[in-house]
């Protein structure tokens, strides 16, 4: 227990960001304790009568009640805190003092002196509370380790001043310890470390922010009041479980009121002493500060409501004490329970207000919190309990006092506990209405979603923030170029002007090179733009747009200064970016502060089931194409009041059901607005995690009539066919964006001008300064016309999540909408596609802005991707709204396995067919059917129904066989080497037992990357180049070969994937593609009738692990071909990646190298199913898999899939290929000279 404060001691001395606070508590607590206790000793010294300070000390807390929320709305409002506590703190000292200067026959003046003091003295401790809460967020249970700093301050100025006033025999040291207290006050609050707020709350990722934006979008001030946030505040005090809340603040107070006005009152009637008294208020303060150091512990343990409980039992027991109280000096043990009727007590009610409260109304709350318990509260105690001790005497005062206590019983407002117990507030026989356990329930759900995931959100943010600045701090610019942390050696192709006077940067790598895939650098992602030299310190901000191997753009708002114009080669450097994190934490902060009124919150966090309506009219397909599965789908997402999940499995046509579940939206709205010409205009939202994911929708609404459609986002990131409806081409083709366009080619001319080789100095820095206020100019006139845009109201918005944090997504909510529907959700529909890539705090972000919910994804592909170094925390953050729902509501989803040691809800009690949330696509439109036969019934129960279109398509059907290889048009019954390739869906090429086919497991030193130094940065570099990926040279060699043979025979290069689970061999793969290209090797022609034949199978059973199926290897190898020559095709034009890049993508032909060929039989990723159901579904006609038998079968799952193979795969083993024919493969790290 020692050890265990001195750590907690410990933790609390090195906390920083804390230590103004604890100084201010100290100091306002002494300051006020200089005076405050002994008013009534120095109005009597002064001759006032008991009538005179009864009227004062009555009065005071009713201008507390009055004074406390006003200031705290005063705060909210304003968001200038540390200066109205610094103005109210000073003005309520000043004004104290005057109480010197006033004789007792002017009690008007001295009273209203008195009055005002406490006025503007009521808010001080409830604004510094607001502040400590807001730093603490998600750890607001040490909110007393802050607060018992105030009881220390407290105890020791109070006895301080009374011993040496009494030593002294002058009233005068009042006011100099007073004075002393406040300038030390005043000094902390000028001085100290305070949260920045309000317009001094300057974002440190603000280039991001305004370069990610369309059009110089800022991020949403997360504590600005607003309409909704005021709304949000009504209805909470209009709750009935925060009315009783209230309530029972006030019995607090009324309680309160007669230990600290009628104790003293009692021991005086028993002969006791000042010294009695003044260590009776030591002994209390003493009893404060262990209980607020330790409440973060039992608020953890038992919850608020509990705490609660226990502060009215510790009263019924001091007061009992009391009432049998003989001798004064007793009195101190029974002082020793004040810890829990008032530290305890108000830690729990604190919390409870954090819990509740919208973030930009806390101080508000907080405040009527203050009001009510030590203003009107104590107040109506000091009257009640006055009235008792004149008719009844002190010891009975206390006897009542005990009966007045609310006893422990049914819950109300329950969820505040751990386990959902409150108190009920029985008084006098009047028993208060039972409320629904689930009610709060809920929102204690919800409050620990978002505590979760706000706290694994932070540490992810950090994680890749630090391990990003070691490893620029620590690893050499080779070793940066390998782990794709920089592009260097760039030369700037071109530059365009964009919106908001953005500049549009396009670079080239050098010497011909290409950038390399496996770069950290993603669209969206945070960059700086440097001159490649060693001691270059300009840089540039900007944000990547796209990339590919052959060139780089970014986007920047920043001018260029003259470094980078001239500079030979630049340098592209990744930088952390917590725009997405700041983006998703302002979500789930929303979310926290709407509570369980936020839209959804009830059916994703409580007991309100889905509910689907009867529809009323008749649904008449747009797409008469639909199967029957689509149009039920369709139906299910019209009906629904709330939520609607569309289970979409690979190649079922979900992007068609959304775009006709869009159509018919927008019908129903134009339909309203004609019954009810004054309803607001009807919008549906329509959201995905990537640009592809949104454009591919935006593509297929171009030619609907009825949609009048705008897409949110960088113009450059949206497919070339989606560009007219982006909000730069609607602006530019607008009647007024001729001036524009005029401004655009000035501002060009100019950038001309600064790169052109003959400019002088003087004549560039001139063009620099102009191109400067031209920007500006054009950004000003962009954003007035683009506002105007905006206000022609298109009735579908589509935008990524992200992108739903927009300036224009957010103006939708705006004024316009404010006549119609205040405060509410501005989109009458969210649609999410592709949720199950997205993680839920990005779904949140969409979902806090409709009324109704529309989810279409499937939780059997890949997650989103998270990188928490935490197991545990990775698996939570990779769970999906998608999969919360349907796991809580549904009675046919069946889940995959979660991951170990995950907590996920279960399916609630009141679950039914009826009301089951989703729904599923049952007809596959992309693959062979034997393609698609293994994820049907491993992943979808064998539901999957393959189009007769589809189901026995192949290869051969659209290339043929070449001459002299058994025909033409792939019908030929004759061996070829393309025979197998045309005539079969499946072919598995078995590595087993053929030399050289292991898996590389590359070290860090042999990828260049640091022996020593911090582990952030050698982690970083080994996540692309060493031990946390692998490699299979020879599989990515058989890869190679077999794509060239492809595109040989006349297969588009388009037509054609490789792809991985390894990033290392997706290097490989890409760095080999490039090398044939270049060099051109000679490719079989002919294997002598020595291709497999389809009836050819090798035999599975009795083989061992050394060698499967080996009569057929045998064959292979005998009837090996000789070399022959092909023409070499384009092999740069072949998209090679990851599984995980390539999810949403289909070809006609893939080839999935499995890499893993081991003695142990390890399998790692591979083993997640999820994967394996991505890599097989993204093959149309042909997937060829190339792995090892014997080390795949180590795996429950990868053995079915194995024995899925070899009951409908073509097989062959890898020493049938000529690789020798190849030459050997480069090292994929020397690719495009390091970049």
């Amino acid at each position: 227990m020692a050890s265990s404060l001195l750590g907690r001691l410990k933790a609390i001395e090195v906390d920083r960001d804390l230590l103004v606070f604890k100084i201010l508590y100290t100091f306002v607590a002494a300051t006020f304790a200089s005076l405050g206790p002994f008013l009534s000793v120095i109005f009597a010294g002064r001759g006032l009568t008991p009538s005179e300070i009864g009227i004062i000390l009555c009065a005071r807390p009713f201008v507390f009640f009055a004074g406390a929320p006003l200031f705290s709305i005063i705060a909210d409002r304003a968001r200038r805190t540390r200066w109205l506590l610094l103005t109210v703190f000073v003005l309520s000292a000043v004004i104290r003092t005057l109480i010197a200067f006033i004789p007792a026959e002017r009690f008007a003046l001295l009273a209203f002196v008195v009055l005002t003091c406490e006025f503007f003295g009521s808010p001080v401790y409830f604004l510094i509370d607001t502040v400590v809460l807001k730093v603490l967020g998600k750890n607001s249970d040490r909110y007393g380790q802050q607060r018992l700093f105030g009881s220390i301050g407290w105890g020791l100025a109070s006895p301080l001043v009374g011993f040496v006033v009494e030593v002294s025999d002058s009233e005068n040291w009042y006011y100099y310890f007073q004075t002393i207290f406040l300038v030390f006050t005043v000094l902390t609050i000028t001085f100290g470390k305070w949260p920045k707020e309000g317009a001094d709350a300057a974002n440190p990722n603000a280039d991001a922010e305004a370069a990610e934006a369309p059009l110089g979008d800022a991020a949403p001030d997360r504590e600005a009041p607003d309409a909704s946030s005021f709304l949000d505040l009504v209805r909470l005090l209009k709750n009935p479980m925060t009315l009783m809340f209230f309530v029972s603040a006030f019995n607090n107070g009324l309680l309160m009121s007669l230990v600290s006005v009628y104790l003293f009152v009692f021991l005086r009637s028993l002969n006791g002493t000042p010294t009695l008294m003044g260590l009776t208020l030591t002994f209390t303060c003493i009893a404060e500060v262990p209980l607020f150091f330790f409440a973060d512990r039992f608020l953890r343990r038992f919850g608020p409501g509990w705490l609660i409980v226990s502060g009215y039992v510790s009263f019924a027991l001091r007061f009992t004490y009391y009432a049998l109280l003989g001798n004064p000096w007793a009195v101190l043990p029974a002082e020793l329970l004040h810890g829990v009727t008032y530290g305890i007590d108000w830690a729990a009610k604190t919390e409870y207000v954090r819990r509740i409260s919208p973030l930009s109304r806390l101080a508000t709350v907080q405040g009527i919190l203050g009001a009510i318990y030590w203003g009107i509260g104590q107040g109506c105690g000091v009257l009640l309990w006055g009235f008792i001790y004149d008719a009844l005497g002190p010891r009975k005062l206390f006897v009542i006092g005990i009966s007045s206590v609310p006893t422990p019983g049914e819950p109300l407002a329950p969820g505040m506990g751990r386990n959902r117990v409150w108190l009920i507030g029985r008084r006098a026989g009047v028993h208060p209405p039972r409320i629904a356990p689930a009610v709060m329930s809920g929102l204690t759900a919800l409050t620990d979603f978002c505590d979760q995931h706000l706290d694994l959100l932070a540490q992810e943010q950090e994680e890749a923030a630090a391990a990003t600045s070691e490893a620029m701090a620590t690893l050499s610019k080779r070793e940066l170029i390998l782990s794709g942390l920089i592009f260097a050696g760039l030369e700037m192709a071109s530059s365009r002007i964009g919106l908001n006077g953005r500049f549009f940067l396009t670079f080239e790598p050098p010497r011909n090179g290409l950038f390399t895939s496996q770069s950290h650098f993603r669209p969206g992602d945070l960059v700086h733009i440097s001159p490649d030299t060693a001691d270059a310190e300009t840089k540039v901000p900007a944000v990547v747009i796209s990339l590919d191997a052959k060139s780089l753009v970014v986007s920047t708002e920043s001018d260029l200064p003259l470094e980078i114009v001239d500079a030979t080669f630049l340098r592209v450097s990744y930088v952390a970016n917590s725009v997405p994190y700041q983006r998703m934490k302002g979500a789930l902060e929303r979310l926290k502060t709407r509570g369980i009124n936020a839209p959804f919150a009830q059916v994703v966090f409580d007991d309100q089931t889905p509910r689907f309506f009867a529809l009323n009219e008749q649904v008449d397909m747009l797409n008469p194409k639909l199967d029957a599965s689509q149009q039920a789908a369709v139906r299910h997402a019209l009906a629904a009041e709330s939520v609607a999940l569309i289970h979409g499995p690979p190649g079922t046509g979900k992007t068609t059901v959304v775009v006709e579940i869009i159509r018919q939206l927008v019908l129903r709205g134009e339909r309203e607005r004609q019954n009810n010409p004054h309803a607001r205009p009807f919008r549906v939202l329509v959201c995905g995690p990537s640009n592809i994911s949104v454009d591919n929708i935006a593509e297929r609404l171009l030619p609907c009539p009825e949609v009048r459609m705008v897409r949110i986002g960088h113009s450059s990131r949206v497919m070339p066919k989606v560009q007219q409806v982006t909000l730069e081409t609607m602006l530019y083709e607008s009647d007024q964006g001729e001036v524009l366009r005029d401004l655009r080619r000035e501002i060009q001319t100019n950038v001309l001008s600064l790169t052109g080789s003959k400019s002088t100095y003087g004549h560039r820095a001139r063009a620099y300064a102009e191109l400067r206020v031209l920007r500006r100019d054009l950004a000003r006139r962009e954003a007035k016309l683009l506002d105007h845009t905006l206000l022609q109201v298109p009735n579908v918005v589509l935008s990524t999540l992200s992108g739903a944090d927009s300036r224009h997504v957010r103006s939708f909510g705006g004024p316009r909408d404010a006549a119609s529907s205040p405060g509410g959700p501005p989109f009458d529909y969210v649609i999410i596609d592709e949720v199950s890539q997205s993680m839920e705090a990005e779904c949140w972000l969409a979902a806090l802005r409709g009324r109704r919910l529309i989810l279409c994804g499937d939780p059997h592909q890949l997650p989103p991707t998270v990188t928490l170094s935490n197991p545990r925390g990775n698996a939570i953050l990779s769970h999906t709204l998608f999969e919360r729902l349907a796991r809580r509501w549904s009675t046919s989803f069946v889940p995959s396995s979660p991951p170990a040691g995950v907590p996920v809800p279960g399916p609630h009690p009141d679950a039914r067919p009826a009301n089951d949330p989703v729904t599923m696509l049952t007809v596959q439109y992309r693959m062979n059917r034997h393609i698609a036969e293994w994820s049907n019934r491993r992943l979808y129960q064998g539901r999957i129904e393959s189009a007769p279109a589809v189901a026995g398509h192949l290869l051969a059907d659209v290339v043929p066989e070449p001459a002299g290889g058994g025909g033409g048009g792939g019908k030929s019954t004759q061996s070829g080497p393309l025979q197998p390739l045309l005539a079969h869906p499946l072919v598995f090429i078995d590595t087993v037992g053929c030399a050289g086919f292991e898996e590389v497991n590359p070290s860090a030193g042999a990828a260049g990357g640091p022996a020593t130094g911090p582990p952030g940065a050698k982690r970083l570099l080994r996540q692309v180049l060493a031990s946390e990926s692998k490699s299979n040279p020879n599989e990515a060699r058989l890869a190679v070969l077999l794509a060239h043979m492809l595109l040989a025979a006349g297969l588009s290069p388009d037509a054609l994937a490789i792809i991985s689970p390894y990033a290392q061999q997706v290097r490989q793969i890409t760095a080999g593609l490039a090398h044939v290209q270049a060099t051109s090797p000679p490719v079989p022609a002919s294997h002598a009738s020595s291709s497999p034949g389809a009836g050819q199978r090798a035999g599975r059973k009795g083989a061992g692990s050394a060698g499967r199926r080996p009569a057929k290897a045998a064959a292979a190898a005998a009837k090996k071909p000789g070399p022959g020559a092909l023409p070499g095709p384009d092999m740069t034009r072949i998209e090679v990646g990851t599984v995980d890049g390539m999810q949403g993508r289909e070809k006609e032909v893939i080839i999935l190298s499995m890499v893993r060929s081991n003695d142990d039989g390890e399998v790692g990723f591979l083993a997640d199913v999820r994967r394996l159901n991505v890599a097989i579904t993204r093959a149309r006609r042909l997937l060829v898999v190339i792995g090892c038998s014997a080390t795949l079968d180590r795996d429950p799952d990868l053995a079915t899939f194995v024995d899925h193979l070899t009951a409908h795969a073509d097989l062959q083993t890898a020493d049938f290929y000529p690789l020798d024919s190849l030459p050997d493969l480069p090292d994929p790290d020397a690719l495009g000279d390091g970049n």
